[in-house]
């Protein structure tokens, strides 16, 4: 099973550094230094947790996690936002779904507990994700294998005919033995003098 993605977009390597030293084994750290490469890397491949800071260049963290807050469901994003940020930096933060909000400057082990349960999270919600499509992928099946009323009236249509050829077989075979127990009672009789059905006239229910 290959490792949960990490997104840093942070022109400082800082970050980056200190979470590929913390999850060396547990995750891979992607830096990149500016929103255009962090789309392309969006656009290539799946990544767990992104990790952005809200100053930077040309576009802030708020607005690109705005603008990216229809992403996947698993996907968790922690901005990385100055100390003094404002009401309306508040709202924007809860509007666009961020996962955890960071202030500056960043202390070293808020950030790895921020991202260490961004990334149980989101493999919680992963699991869950393909259990929903697993689950619904088996109803699917399900459905296309149990016939449909008219399926099932179409196969008792089909089966019909050999339905009355059982039965046809099934009375027609007890008359013939019915028919040859009686002409055998009545030959013995004739015949042998061994009446085994006494007082019954056996004759009179052959044919003449």
């Amino acid at each position: 099973m290959s490792l949960p993605s990490i997104l840093v977009i942070d022109p400082a390597p800082a970050v980056a550094e200190l979470l590929t030293k913390a999850f060396a084994h547990q995750a891979k750290v992607t830096r990149v230094q500016s929103v255009a490469q962090a789309e392309h890397m969006l656009d290539a491949e799946e990544v767990s947790v992104i990790v952005c800071r809200d100053d930077l260049p040309g576009e802030t963290g708020i607005m690109f996690f705005s603008r990216h807050q229809k992403g996947p469901l698993w996907q968790r994003r922690i901005l990385l936002c100055p100390q003094d940020h404002s009401e309306l930096t508040i709202f924007l933060i809860n509007d666009t779904g961020i996962f955890r909000c960071i202030a500056q400057p960043i202390e070293p082990s808020v950030l790895v507990q921020a991202v260490e349960v961004a990334l149980h999270d989101s493999r919680r919600i992963q699991q869950l994700v393909a259990a929903e499509e697993e689950n619904t992928h088996l109803k699917r099946r399900l459905a296309e294998a149990k016939p449909t009323l008219s399926q099932q009236i179409s196969m008792g249509i089909q089966s019909l005919p050999r339905l009355v050829t059982v039965v046809v077989v099934s009375f027609g075979g007890i008359f013939l033995l019915g028919v040859i127990t009686l002409l055998a009672l009545y030959l013995l009789k004739s015949l042998l003098g061994i009446d085994l059905i006494p007082g019954a006239h056996l004759s009179d229910a052959l044919p003449k």
